[in-house]
């Protein structure tokens, strides 16, 4: 392919972005023109610009693509005949991927708890609900009980009673 214009557009690329604290997009545009080093046999380049990122990588701790960039180098290495120093990278390969893999494995454990977790606050708040509802109507139940009589419906004498009261002090208001 085109390789040569596409290094030259990366590095356009690179420049621009350069110092503004996208330190992970950076180091991504720099692998990519690393990778095209390499297809273009300037294996030594490679392995020199592979070597840094490799360095800024570890300084940024989270990079989520350092097991490819550790592939990339451990096959550079190869290129180059230094078959002791790919098996180095591809040892640290096979360590960080299994690392990136360990942390999706968390991630995906804490997603499912989470979601488990706020499953089964949903059916309390349903069950409270549900329960609240029983005790509004038990309590509509309870004031129509107390006021009127279980066989006739009729008000009761506490009814009557409340009922005389309040007309009564209605009156000695009035």
């Amino acid at each position: 392919g085109e390789y040569i214009p596409a290094i030259i557009q990366l590095e356009a690329v690179l420049e621009a972005s350069s110092g503004h604290g996208f330190i992970a997009a950076e180091l991504d545009l720099r692998v990519r023109i690393a990778a095209l080093l390499l297809a273009l046999g300037k294996v030594d380049d490679a392995i020199y610009s592979l070597s840094l990122d490799l360095e800024l990588a570890k300084e940024q701790d989270n990079y989520q693509f350092l097991p490819e960039l550790l592939k990339l180098l451990s096959e550079a290495q190869q290129a180059a005949g230094n078959y002791v120093g790919a098996l180095e990278v591809h040892k640290e390969f096979h360590e960080a991927s299994m690392r990136m893999h360990d942390k999706r494995l968390l991630l995906g454990t804490q997603i499912i708890t989470a979601k488990l977790d706020l499953e089964r606050t949903q059916q309390e708040l349903q069950q409270h609900k549900a329960r609240l509802h029983q005790l509004e109507d038990s309590n509509r139940s309870l004031q129509v009980q107390v006021h009127e009589d279980v066989l006739t419906g009729l008000p009761n004498r506490r009814a009557l009673v409340e009922e005389m009261a309040m007309r009564l002090t209605g009156r000695t208001e009035n």
